[in-house]
């Protein structure tokens, strides 16, 4: 449509600058004419995926490749592999970083994600990876065992 726009634009422009050697009835049916000519050209624009519809099965957004793996070259940083793998992602890139790290234990140094070894093969986290990331604990494992509920109570004498 903005294409359409801009050749009318100069094809009014180039014809205002011939119609001062011609009268106006002439310049209108020239540029009636050069309008018929121009080729309207239609670009297909991709439809946008929509996030976070779920069909079924969880899956992360689009914008992140799961299921993949990318070997670290030397002096390539975590946040360069999040970079590639992940570009547009809506999560937050500390959580895609504690991710890798608990889905490639092998591939940093006491778990530091600032400490990546060069020459590793790191799998690209999927969305249990992330999971294990947000929720610590599985929820049966949360129950107290709420058989004595005074027993941390501080007592005075």
């Amino acid at each position: 449509m903005m294409r359409w726009f801009l050749a009318i634009v100069t094809f009014v422009f180039t014809g205002s600058v011939a119609a001062t050697d011609m009268s106006v009835d002439q310049a209108v049916s020239r540029l009636l004419k050069d309008i018929k000519d121009v080729e309207v050209m239609r670009v297909p624009v991709p439809a946008t995926p929509q996030r976070g519809v779920l069909t079924g099965k969880q899956t992360l957004p689009d914008t992140i490749r799961t299921g993949g793996t990318h070997r670290v070259r030397r002096g390539e940083t975590l946040d360069m592999v999040i970079r590639k793998v992940a570009p547009n992602s809506p999560l937050q890139r500390d959580l895609l970083r504690k991710a890798f790290v608990r889905a490639n234990p092998h591939a940093f140094r006491r778990n530091n994600p600032n400490w990546m070894y060069a020459g590793v093969v790191l799998r690209v986290p999927d969305i249990d990876d992330l999971r294990r990331v947000v929720f610590k604990d599985t929820p049966g494992s949360l129950k107290k065992n709420v058989s004595n509920e005074k027993a941390g109570w501080v007592r005075y004498p």
